[in-house]
């Protein structure tokens, strides 16, 4: 007797498994250039599970029907039965859509000066809060002699392609738009330094990044670069 319990149980206990574990149950995007219902089978896109299947076999008052099934019984008086509630569950991830204008500027300056170039263009939407935090190369920097460096600043505005209405500053500080370009490396350059961009909720706006450097006249002619890295991390 104590086997056979132990082996319903165990039985029990497999059927609960793989009614926990579900099984795929399609799902489907609106397609506006055929209109039709498309199945998603990409999971990254979209995926939906079934789980907890109930049916009146499992009722006191069922009635088996050989060869077909279990019939509930109704009572004869007309009485209102539930059945199970049917509950449907949905997360949302977050995403985030992101383009960057160009990826690499070739520049040629002849004349000594202060320069900065047209802004590269960041565009970003999405639907929930962003960290974020930057590496950059530094100073531009001789290709081939890592002492010759040139007097390099980032800037940035916000939704709006305008020049920057202040000119650089002293060598090595920041002002009210020019972030010298070591100093980001210093003070938000890695994941405990992180920024919060927008909190959450959705959200697109266009962020437009200016590069500053000083050519001196005693600076040595070359190829010099340098770069950002920009991470980003959802806000959890």
């Amino acid at each position: 007797m104590k086997k056979v319990i132990l082996l319903s149980m165990l039985a029990l206990l497999i059927v609960s498994a793989i009614g926990f574990a579900g099984t795929h149950a399609p799902i489907y995007s609106w397609n506006a250039s055929s209109t039709a219902w498309v199945e998603v089978t990409n999971t990254t896109i979209a995926a939906a599970t079934g789980t907890g299947t109930w049916s009146t076999g499992g009722l006191s008052t069922s009635v088996q029907v050989p060869g077909i099934g279990y019939f509930m019984v109704l009572p004869a008086s007309p009485t209102w039965f539930k059945l199970p509630r049917v509950t449907w569950h949905l997360k949302i991830s977050q995403w985030i859509y992101i383009s960057l204008q160009y990826l690499d500027y070739y520049i040629h300056v002849d004349m000594p000066g202060d320069y900065t170039i047209d802004s590269f263009s960041l565009h970003v939407k999405t639907n929930g809060g962003v960290f974020t935090y930057f590496r950059t190369g530094g100073y531009f920097t001789d290709e081939n002699d890592p002492n010759n460096t040139i007097p390099t600043w980032l800037g940035y505005k916000v939704d709006t392609a305008t020049g920057p209405a202040v000119g650089l500053p002293t060598t090595g500080t920041n002002n009210s738009f020019w972030y010298d370009m070591t100093w980001i490396n210093s003070n938000v350059g890695s994941p405990a330094q992180q920024l919060t961009v927008y909190p959450g909720g959705y959200w697109e706006h266009t962020f437009q990044g200016w590069i500053g450097f000083r050519v001196g006249v005693e600076q040595a002619k070359g190829n010099y670069s340098t770069f950002l890295d920009i991470y980003i991390q959802s806000d959890p």
